[in-house]
């Protein structure tokens, strides 16, 4: 994802499993392909990421001569190794036309800082990108409550509608499909702002908080956000929320 936000061109995805390899070209619109397909794809590679649980060297030096000999793009092959242990050849490192950075250069290059970046931008850039999917992750959990909340709403809609066809004459299909359109574009106005503020304060840290109390309030099933970690009980007296939601969860229990 951060490759596609620099406006990169073609990414391409090599997986063992096809089915995982689809799954991240979705999500970075890229194209995917074979671990077999390595020898074609390194020519016309600038950049290449590798980061695989292989216990052995996935990229040999022999698969890196050829490709820098069949180079088809100017400047060098770039190849950034982030498994442990190796899944290029050390033996990169020496060869012309390559450029190799793996943990270990890494590593040395935050302690001495002997490159272009400095060992501060690069922890800022760090930083952002674990800050980044550490929102992510917080906001995800208030999507099963979310979904129930509107599954309770389309729920009390069909229940209205029901009522409605037992209480009063039989009317024609038009009339019945334009209430029921009526009462479900009500619910979801009024779920709007509530569900879009819950998944944005989800992503805070202690997020949960907000989604548990919207849970009490609409008094959704334990069930329904098995997202919510069980490990962070509400605390009375950890500022308002806390108290609130500790509150109406001793209503509830």
């Amino acid at each position: 994802r951060t490759l596609r936000r620099a406006a990169v061109g073609e990414i391409v995805v090599v997986n063992r499993s096809a089915a995982a390899a689809r799954r991240v070209a979705a999500a970075v619109d890229g194209r995917t392909g074979g671990l077999d397909q390595l020898p074609e794809l390194l020519p016309a590679a600038d950049l290449v990421v590798c980061s695989t649980a292989a216990r052995e060297t996935v990229i040999g030096r022999d698969m890196l001569a050829a490709a820098a000999a069949a180079r088809l793009r100017p400047g060098p092959l770039c190849l950034l190794d982030l498994a442990v242990p190796h899944d290029v050849d050390l033996g990169a490192a020496a060869l012309g036309g390559t450029v190799l950075l793996n943990m270990d250069s890494l590593g040395r290059l935050l302690r001495h800082g002997d490159g272009d970046l400095p060992g501060e931008a690069v922890a800022k850039m760090v930083d952002a990108e674990v800050a980044d999917y550490l929102e992510q992750t917080r906001a995800a959990q208030a999507v099963p409550t979310i979904v129930a909340l509107q599954e309770r709403a389309a729920g009390i809609v069909g229940e209205e509608m029901l009522r409605l066809s037992g209480r009063l004459q039989p009317a024609s299909p038009q009339w019945h499909g334009e209430v029921e359109t009526a009462l479900r574009r009500v619910a979801e106005k009024l779920l709007h702002h509530p569900t879009v503020r819950a998944k944005a304060l989800a992503g805070r840290p202690e997020g949960w908080r907000y989604v548990e109390v919207v849970r009490h309030l609409f008094a959704l099933d334990d069930n329904t956000a098995a997202g919510l970690p069980a490990h962070n009980p509400l605390e009375v007296g950890d500022g308002p929320i806390g108290e609130s939601a500790a509150n109406t969860a001793g209503r509830h229990s």
